[in-house]
């Protein structure tokens, strides 16, 4: 009787496992699972901020200027002083932080910074200088110093995007606080002077910027500014010795290459 109850359960669950295996054969109407969402596109769009590290250099010119008693741009009397070039280069630092809109492949932005620098260059000379209107100075020293302690940018950006990576032409604004000095020291008198202000000229430019993550990129760029020019004049030491006045008229333009790192937060 076991034996009989034993065979009639084994039969059931054989029956069983058939029907299975009969079943996963049978056609089904269920369609194939769905495909995995496709990554979002890179875009520019959205604001960052960074650091950068470069080396800026300074195509500094001094050319003599005096005027006379008389009022006159160098008239009979001026020492005809030589032009220093003012060629000088130095490491640059700072930071950065702007907005960029993309449309389709196009993208525009606005862009500052801020730089610490360490650009200048002093040149001078040693001797007796010819006079307008004949004769010569005395033995004497010229001496010409321009110095850049930091600068910044206030820029727009228009570029176009290749995906993850930026071509972009940038202009705008620049700012810098310039120290300019000179002495003309000869036995019977002297003109010192110096001027520290802030400078403001306009800045122009390229770079390529390329995007590493959704958030982090890094860019090389390349920036001509030009401060234009101004004059510092002097009148002599001892005061009243004449009522000469007497100076430097300062060039200020250069380059600035340096490479960065932007973090963009939306």
């Amino acid at each position: 009787m076991a034996r009989k109850a034993y065979c009639v359960a084994l039969g059931a669950v054989f029956s069983l496992l058939i029907g299975a295996a009969q079943a996963a054969d049978l056609p089904t109407t269920k369609g194939p699972p769905p495909a995995p969402p496709l990554p979002a596109a890179f875009t520019w769009t959205g604001a960052y901020s960074g650091g950068n590290i470069g080396v800026g250099f300074l195509d500094g010119r001094a050319d003599p200027a005096c005027i006379t008693p008389a009022g006159v741009s160098l008239g009979v009397g001026c020492a005809t002083a030589p032009s220093f070039q003012l060629n000088s280069a130095g490491v640059i630092g700072g930071a950065q932080s702007g907005y960029n809109l993309q449309y389709n492949n196009f993208v525009v932005g606005i862009e500052s910074d801020i730089q610490g620098a360490g650009i200048q260059k002093s040149s001078s000379v040693t001797g007796t200088f010819p006079q307008v209107g004949g004769g010569f100075t005395g033995v004497g020293t010229i001496t010409a110093t321009q110095r850049l302690d930091y600068f910044g940018t206030v820029r727009g950006r228009v570029g176009v995007a290749f995906d993850r990576t930026l071509l972009y032409a940038t202009g705008g604004l620049i700012y810098g606080d310039e120290h300019d000095s000179f002495q003309r020291l000869f036995s019977a008198v002297s003109f010192v002077g110096s001027n520290d202000t802030l400078r403001f000229g306009g800045v122009v430019g390229a770079g390529v910027e390329y995007a590493f993550t959704e958030h982090w990129s890094g860019k090389i760029e390349g920036l001509y500014y030009d401060f234009g020019s101004h004059t510092e004049l002097s009148g002599t030491l001892p005061a009243g010795f004449n009522a000469f006045q007497t100076g430097f008229r300062f060039r200020d333009n250069g380059e600035i290459a340096r490479v960065g790192l932007n973090y963009k937060f939306w």
